[in-house]
This record gives C-alpha cells, sequence and structure tokens, in this order.
C-alpha cells in the first residue's frame, strides 16, 4: 500500500505464514520518509548543550592508546566542523559544559562559524580529566543553557558519562526529577562501569533516548547517529494505529493495535512486523492505516487506505519472521522469562536456522549485499544475547543491541572483550546501583557459537546513506578547510 503524502510513503506486505492464534498471517509494513532535494530541506535552527564527563576514570586508556577524554575531545571537535564547514547556512549553536564535581562552561551559546571554529576547538582540546562525577550539577547546568537562550529555538542536551555519579545528587529518584522533560535530553554511557539503570531512567520520556558505547573510538558513530536524526527530523511524535491488523510492539513483545515510533528524519526506513486476519479486509485488499504526527508544529491525523503489495520473493518475508523470533528472543534473555537452559537451546536452534538460510540463499554469498547484513546482524543479535547470559556486564551490551535491532537504529555495539570480565568496577561496593550480579557459579558459561566472529560493519543494516556519512563525519581524522573557505 502506497499513500500520497510528499513526507513519506507506506507499503504493505503480507507471507503466507500463519503467526500467531486465530490464524493470522504475518507481514511487514514499510514506513519510507522521503529524502529531500538538495538544498531543500535546511535543519531548524538548533542549540546543542554539550555535557562532557571530565571525572578521573576518562584518562583511562583505549586499546589504541588514546585516553576516553582524548576520543570524547575528537569527536566533539569533528561535530563542530561540521557544522561550521558543511552548515554554514544553518543557525547552530554550541554550548559545552564539563563536569567533574565542578562545573565550568567553556563555551556558552555560541553560534558555530568558519570564522570561531578554530578558536572553539583550540578550547575544547584544553578539557582534561580530574576529581569526582557530580552528574546532577551536570544536568541544573543544561536546563540553566536551555533557559537562559535568548530567544526561541530547537534545543537538545547531549550528556556524556562514563561512571556513576559520586558527589552531589546521587539518588535516582531525585537525579530523575531534575530532568527537564520539555525538551530533548539524550544520555550516553561510556564504557561498561557507567550507570545504566539510572541513564535509562533518565530517558525515560518521550523527548529523551539512551545510548551505550562500548568503546570510546566508537563515540564518533554514536554522535553522528544523533545528529542526524536531529538535524534531518521530518516528523515528530508519529503513532501508527490500524483496527485492520496487530503492530509488534518489541519493548514489551507483544501485538498491538497502536505504536508509537516517536521522531522520524528523512532517509529513513522502518519496518513494523503486522499480522492480519487472511481476507478480513475487503476484496480490494484495502488496509487501513491512521498515521497520527507533527509536522512543523502541527498536529495531523490522517487515515491512509493501505493497498497489499506482493512480497518480491519469498525470502523477503522469511527475514523479517527470522527478525521476529530473534526481537522474541532478545525479549527473553533481557527479561528472564525463560530458563537460562532453555533460552540457550533456543538461541542456538535459532541462528542454526538463520545460518543455513545463509548458506542456500544464492543472494547471500556476497557479504556486501543488503540481505547479508540483515541476516548477520541478527546472528550478532543472538550470539550477544547467549554470552549475556553469564556475564556481569550482559544486561549492557544485551540492552544496547535489543534497542539497536527493535528501533532500528544505525550503530550497534560490536566489541565485546569486557562480557569475558568477571568484576565490575564499581557494583562490589555499590551493588543497589546497578541490581544484584548474576551467580555465575551456577551458570554454563560455555558459548555454542564460541568461534563466531561479530561483523565488523561500522554501520546496522538499517543505517540509511546520510546517517552513514554524519558518522564518518564525527568519527574522521581532523581536517580542518583551507583558509579563506
Amino acid at each position: 500500500m502506497q499513500n500520497t503524502s510528499s513526507i513519506y510513503s507506506l507499503t504493505a506486505r503480507l507471507s503466507e505464514t500463519e503467526f500467531g492464534k486465530d490464524k493470522k498471517v504475518f507481514g511487514v509494513l514499510n514506513l519510507q520518509i522521503k529524502n529531500q532535494e538538495e538544498g531543500e530541506h535546511l535543519p531548524k535552527p538548533q542549540h546543542f548543550i554539550l555535557t562532557v564527563d571530565r571525572s578521573g576514570s576518562m584518562a583511562n586508556r583505549e586499546k589504541d592508546g588514546m585516553t576516553k577524554m582524548q576520543h570524547v575531545i575528537h569527536t566533539i571537535s569533528n561535530m563542530m566542523r561540521y557544522f561550521a564547514y558543511e552548515l554554514a547556512d544553518s543557525e547552530i549553536y554550541v554550548s559545552v559544559i564539563t563536569f567533574d564535581n565542578k562545573i565550568d562552561c567553556i563555551i556558552d551559546k555560541l553560534r558555530i562559524s568558519k570564522d570561531n571554529i578554530k578558536e572553539l576547538v583550540a578550547i575544547v582540546e584544553e578539557i582534561y580529566p580530574r576529581d569526582m562525577t557530580d552528574i546532577g550539577a551536570a544536568i541544573l547546568a543544561a536546563n540553566k543553557q536551555k533557559t537562559t537562550f535568548p530567544h526561541p529555538i530547537e534545543q537538545t542536551h547531549i550528556l556524556l558519562t562514563d561512571g556513576i555519579p559520586t558527589c552531589g545528587v546521587t539518588n535516582q529518584t531525585e537525579l530523575k526529577s531534575i530532568i527537564n522533560t520539555t525538551y530533548r535530553n539524550i544520555l550516553i554511557g561510556y564504557g561498561v562501569d557507567h550507570h545504566m539503570k539510572l541513564m535509562q531512567e533518565l530517558a525515560h520520556n518521550d523527548l529523551s533516548s539512551y545510548y551505550f558505547v562500548e568503546s570510546a573510538e566508537n563515540a564518533g558513530n554514536v554522535y553522528g547517529e544523533i545528529l542526524h536524526n536531529i538535524l534531518h527530523e521530518m516528523v515528530s511524535n508519529a503513532i501508527i494505529k490500524t483496527d485492520d491488523a496487530e503492530i509488534y510492539d518489541w519493548k514489551n513483545n507483544e501485538w498491538t493495535k497502536t505504536l508509537n515510533v516517536g521522531s522520524l528524519s528523512c532517509g529513513v526506513e522502518k519496518v513494523y512486523h503486522i499480522r492480519v486476519i487472511p481476507n478480513q479486509y475487503d476484496i480490494e485488499n484495502i488496509l487501513c492505516i491512521t498515521m497520527l504526527y507533527t509536522l512543523n508544529g502541527i498536529e495531523h491525523n490522517e487515515l491512509v487506505p493501505a493497498v497489499t503489495k506482493e512480497p518480491e520473493s519469498l525470502f523477503e518475508m522469511t527475514k523479517y519472521i527470522y527478525r521476529q523470533k530473534t526481537l522474541e528472543l532478545l525479549f527473553a534473555a533481557a527479561n528472564n522469562t525463560l530458563v537460562p537452559s532453555r533460552l540457550k537451546k533456543d538461541i542456538t536452534a535459532l541462528m542454526d536456522l538463520i545460518s543455513s538460510e545463509m548458506e542456500t540463499e544464492q543472494q547471500l554469498k556476497d557479504q556486501t549485499c543488503k540481505d547479508y547484513l540483515f541476516m548477520q546482524n541478527l546472528r550478532d543479535d543472538l550470539y550477544v544475547a547467549e554470552k549475556s547470559i553469564s556475564s556481569r556486564y550482559g544486561s549492557l551490551y544485551l540492552g544496547a543491541r535489543m534497542i539497536s535491532q527493535g528501533d532500528q537504529r544505525a550503530y550497534n555495539v560490536k566489541n565485546l572483550d569486557a562480557m569475558g570480565s568477571v568484576f565490575s568496577g564499581f557494583s562490589k561496593d555499590l551493588d543497589d546501583m546497578d541490581g544484584p550480579l548474576p551467580p555465575l557459579g551456577t551458570i554454563d558459561r560455555t558459548c555454542a557459537s564460541e568461534n563466531y566472529k561479530m561483523s565488523s560493519e561500522e554501520a546496522s543494516p538499517y543505517a540509511c546513506a546520510n546517517q552513514r556519512y554524519l558518522m564518518r563525519q564525527c568519527s574522521q581524522e581532523p581536517l580542518f578547510a583551507p583558509d579563506g573557505e
């Protein structure tokens, strides 16, 4: 099915596979946010408030010899260069706040331009690690930057931390109470010793998101995806409703009539799983979908008459059935709905099925093709789910993979080195911060896919071309434009 909107297109395809009760058949709903022509979409004026953890642990070195702090500086510098040189015609303001047990606003609501970029990068390069971590003070400082901006503008707070609050407000409920939910807050946890549950709670509102970055060298990719989603946002508060089908809600592992899909940026495609009673809709195969969303501050409520299309191939639908089963197992692993032995058995069985499919489908012989990357991504998820059963850091990695697969994010965690670690840097003394550790001695720690090799792809198969481009821009080696440009 397709609608006539200039903003999005909607297409449904159904398989012949019965899935669930009432002999419903499995299908997919493709929501495509259209790309804009060159120069047609200029990002709205934006104010980015970057709060950066400069506590002592940011001096720790990564595999490449650089410290966490150096990676953060590199990423922020690249972001500002992108604003200065590629978005020169847009109004992009930046505030940079560093925090340990003290707060310093080193860049205060300045518009980024070619004229000041070198000076601003030099300021950021002076950040150095020290002292403790006061996340509450950082949040309050960001709120102040937001409320003191001199005129109405889109504003986003991006907080980055590699640890837990060790001074100031440390209570989770109190910290959540000071988050300003009238604007977008994005919480980024660096490495395995940040407080995942706290970050998730702080992001638990309609305008906020949580990201886990497993290694500092990958921070640029995460920031790139975040920037794309904000700068190229086309619609917000998007909701899909239908009485003719059920839509899968991966967060709650249930089939529903209404799905909140949030904000959508240009060029992205989202695929939602549906179940339909055969021949329930009329003779012309009309499937009615209601799209609710906000565009340029105006709320839209559109009834889209959707004509289902035939799948191009059997595999086109089969791969999404594999994805459905993978999402169900990720939910089971994250919520302990299956005993470990049964979970491991089900994960192994599904991975074997996917591997067999990849060996028999001719197009999957090419490791650069989109379908190969899609299926490999499912195997990666299952591998992480299996390893998470016996890892002290399993919930971190599993949660990140589950969000990326369910929300179809552009970035995926893939460096699993820390999953083999036995001790956390803080859990022994602060069990209440991150819950009890799993009883490793009672769990079979062997992995059926011990020799499995994770994908080395920088982006997930859901990343659009524009997202990939911005991820590279935020990660690449810094190069200034020639003087005078």
